[in-house]
């Protein structure tokens, strides 16, 4: 009897061991989506928070232009596109310490990640504001659902990366970036 239960907890260990390792990749991976800040990209559309520690006139909201640029306090037109919230601090931290202060502390944070869109055979197609965490299913449904003459099998989401455009069809589970634009083609029958 001891035996069959020193067995069944070693089985139990091994299964835990292996979901903890699997939770482990899946929550890495996610990370290094829109959840990581230092691996989100900016881009148009993106609104942020500049806040500079003890400057209230250097703290400000900046919605990021289609030139990818923002006009900032003392420093003008400053390009944001294609940085990370990261790269972009380090960025205005060095501007403002060549010439405005001392020890600039500058901490910038993604205050609404830019739309992504739904076209196609749902009720309302359009922009929407994107939230972390969101998928195909649920992007659906802020569209309203699909009409009754949408293709289960036909979704294809649109993505750009490093300025190169890919389609590819995806399934409802897929999870969706600012920027996406999903397409629901009608079925034929």
């Amino acid at each position: 009897m001891f035996e069959k239960l020193k067995v069944a907890f070693n089985i139990a260990v091994k299964y835990v061991a292996v979901g903890l390792f699997v939770v482990g990749i899946v929550g890495s991976a996610h990370a290094q989506q829109v959840g990581d800040a230092d691996q989100y990209i900016l881009q148009a559309g993106d609104k942020i928070y500049i806040q500079v520690f003890d400057e209230q006139d250097l703290t400000m909201e900046a919605t990021v232009g289609q030139s990818g640029a923002i006009n900032y306090s003392y420093l003008g037109t400053i390009q944001v596109a294609g940085k990370s919230p990261q790269q972009l601090t380090d960025d205005i931290t060095e501007k403002l310490r060549d010439g405005y202060l001392k020890n600039p502390s500058v901490n910038i944070t993604v205050q609404q990640y830019r739309s992504f869109f739904v076209d196609g055979e749902v009720s309302r197609p359009g922009s929407y504001v994107y939230e972390p965490g969101l998928t195909l299913a649920k992007a659906v449904s802020l569209a309203g659902g699909m009409t009754d003459r949408a293709s289960r099998r036909k979704i294809f989401l649109t993505r750009e990366i490093n300025g190169d455009k890919s389609r590819t069809r995806v399934e409802m589970s897929q999870t969706i970036e600012p920027g996406d634009v999903i397409e629901i083609e009608e079925r034929f029958f």
